[in-house]
């Protein structure tokens, strides 16, 4: 949907495509259009207004976060980088979610994984389910600021995802089995687990030095932790 604002070449007050026409456009579910309009509207890049539609804000009302997305040279960014800071979003985001997440955010993670599986079943478009799992997963950590920049980062990695395919693992069952068993660990309030099924998930060079030193470290403090609370 950015990359439509952008090329559309919108002006503040303009209408953006009602949700049929984005179903069409993107070949996306509802459930996905709608979200997705409301982290556009969060963000501040829109307007929804209750029967009228949604409407492109004054360039003023986007936040820093979003003009990041907007405006960052993918060219000039080391991949690897970018999956480390990746990784330090997805451990805070994912400890926050096993402390704080609801019942409410946990049955809206089912309900996109649910319709994923279908999606796959039925040889659809699922790569939008597969990003509304992540996006939901930064809404349940309850930290509007880890939320956008989470949300930010994001749009980096699945842009050069975009323009690179070769880095990124297809999202097909395995990725489903994936999402399900970090789902799993946070519903058993399992951090651990959860941590070793991020550093599973996470594209990266076998012998990298880079990321797993820091999981293994925030695994190992964990522990420790453990032993000294029952020490």
């Amino acid at each position: 949907m950015k990359q439509y604002l952008i090329d559309a070449r919108l002006q503040p007050g303009d209408r953006l495509p009602t949700e049929h026409e984005w179903v069409e456009r993107l070949g996306v579910s509802r459930l996905v259009v709608r979200e997705s309009l409301q982290l556009l509207a969060g963000s501040g890049l829109i307007d929804v207004q209750q029967g009228r539609g949604a409407f492109l804000r004054q360039h003023s009302d986007i936040s820093v976060f979003d003009q990041l997305t907007f405006g960052i040279d993918l060219t000039q960014l080391d991949y690897r980088q970018v999956i480390e800071a990746r990784a330090m979003i997805d451990l805070a985001v994912i400890e926050l979610c096993i402390a704080r997440a609801g019942a409410d955010d946990l049955e809206a993670l089912r309900a996109i994984l649910r319709e994923m599986e279908r999606a796959i079943a039925d040889d659809q478009p699922h790569e939008a389910l597969h990003r509304a799992f992540h996006r939901q997963l930064l809404r349940a950590a309850g930290n509007p600021i880890i939320e956008r920049v989470g949300l930010a980062l994001m749009d980096v990695f699945w842009k050069i995802g975009d323009s690179n395919p070769n880095l990124v693992r297809p999202v097909g069952y395995d990725e489903l089995r994936s999402h399900q068993a970090l789902l799993d660990a946070i519903v058993q309030r399992d951090l651990d687990q959860s941590r070793a099924v991020v550093a599973a998930h996470l594209p990266y060079e076998p012998g990298a030095t880079y990321l797993f030193p820091l999981i293994r470290l925030t695994t190992a403090a964990s522990r420790r932790s453990e032993i000294d609370a029952h020490g």
